[in-house]
């Protein structure tokens, strides 16, 4: 209902957003997520229906006298519990991390306990979903603008969730019963072979990035090659405003990129949000908040997509809404 009315308010703003040139397409909050169907409609297998031989012994009831003690109601602000599928519309698809220790880029070394990350970035269709069944809202993204992956999206239920702003991906991941991740670890997860962190420089390894073959971004030699909705190649004019569509590619795309706990398209693509903020914005001399971002994005150079290096990205202005189509964010959940 709120998008409902949120693309009433749009087209009452921008007439040219409701024109023949863009197609709006409403994500149901029920449709299938990329490797992670809902299962909606699964009933009860009628054959395993209980034993009336087994009834309970009426012996065995409990002492009326151990009435729970009421003061240890849970706490209704608390999150969902993300093992309880059923407090959500969706399943969560996450990858185990161990503990163990992680080596940041000044070498300084720290202890990491064991918690789970989302495989892939969190999608279009599971924000919407926040938003119409959480606390997540409209105003938490740019659903407006062109090249963002919601309801203007013809791959929503397959598309990242982009065009965010950091508050809602706190939200989101606070609701799924997590928060979202540190630099460290971002960093760790993406390092991890399943046994112990690596020394490598990208999440599959030492081998240099191939452009649409390991990640999504944009190459130094030949600017003019981008990758599309499927992990395609093709050529885009330079000269062209290619910002204007956003070249993102959908989830579970670029096979050989992924780390080997799982993860997916955790270099290019999207740039992911962690936390904490960076600087407020009564720190900064602009007034405008600095946030860290790891991974690159369809938009950035190789360089970027070195595991410990970062961007640091000021949320100002006009260009408070026009980055945020390259930035994306995934959720880590405490074990």
């Amino acid at each position: 209902m709120k998008r409902i009315i949120f693309l009433i308010a749009v087209c009452a703003l921008f007439s040219s957003a409701c024109g023949e040139e863009i197609r709006y397409v409403v994500i149901e909050k029920d449709a299938p997520f990329f490797n992670d169907d809902i299962d909606s409609g699964a009933t009860t297998d009628p054959g395993t229906t209980t034993d009336p031989g087994t009834t309970t012994d009426p012996g065995t009831t409990t002492d009326p006298g151990t009435t729970p003690d009421p003061g240890t109601t849970p706490d209704p602000g608390t999150t969902p519990d993300p093992g309880n599928v059923s407090v959500l519309p969706f399943e969560l698809d996450l990858a185990d991390i161990p503990a163990g220790q992680h080596v940041r880029s000044d070498g300084t070394i720290v202890d990491m306990p064991a918690f789970k990350v989302f495989t892939h970035n969190v999608s279009s269709t599971q924000f919407a979903s926040c938003i119409d069944e959480g606390p997540c809202l409209v105003s938490h993204s740019q659903y407006a603008s062109p090249g963002c992956n919601t309801v203007l999206s013809l791959y929503g239920a397959n598309m990242p969730m982009n065009c965010v702003k950091y508050e809602g991906a706190v939200t989101f991941c606070e609701w799924v019963g997590g928060h979202l991740p540190t630099e460290d670890e971002w960093e760790y997860a993406a390092l991890h072979d399943g046994i112990a962190e690596r020394d490598v420089l990208y999440p599959w390894g030492n081998e240099p990035p191939e452009v649409c073959v390991h990640a999504n971004f944009m190459e130094s030699e030949h600017p003019e090659h981008h990758c599309g909705t499927y992990g395609e190649l093709y050529d885009f004019p330079v000269d062209k405003n290619y910002y204007e569509f956003s070249p993102i590619s959908m989830m579970g795309m670029y096979e050989l990129g992924k780390t080997p706990t799982g993860l997916y398209q955790r270099s290019g693509n999207l740039a992911e949000l962690v936390s904490p903020i960076f600087k407020t914005a009564e720190e900064t001399i602009e007034h405008c908040p600095v946030y860290i971002l790891k991974g690159g994005s369809f938009q950035t150079q190789p360089d970027y997509l070195q595991i410990r290096n970062r961007q640091e990205w000021m949320e100002c202005g006009y260009m408070s809404s026009v980055p945020h189509k390259t930035i994306g964010f995934r959720c880590v959940v405490d074990n």
